[in-house]
């Protein structure tokens, strides 16, 4: 299992997504980017989500 470079917590509606990469500073590399993306989708698709940030 690779580590994650995103936090993910979700409070009630609200999913708040935390880049986790402070050795480059959150450089925003290719596999940070395809998490974050992979992150996102997710939450489109989750309906109890309604804010994402």
């Amino acid at each position: 299992m690779q580590p994650s470079f995103i936090v993910k917590e979700k409070v009630g509606t609200v999913l708040r997504i935390a880049l986790n990469v402070p050795d480059t500073r959150n450089a925003l590399s290719m596999a940070l980017r395809s998490e974050l993306l992979q992150a996102l989708e997710d939450a489109e698709r989750d309906e109890d989500v309604r804010v994402s940030f």
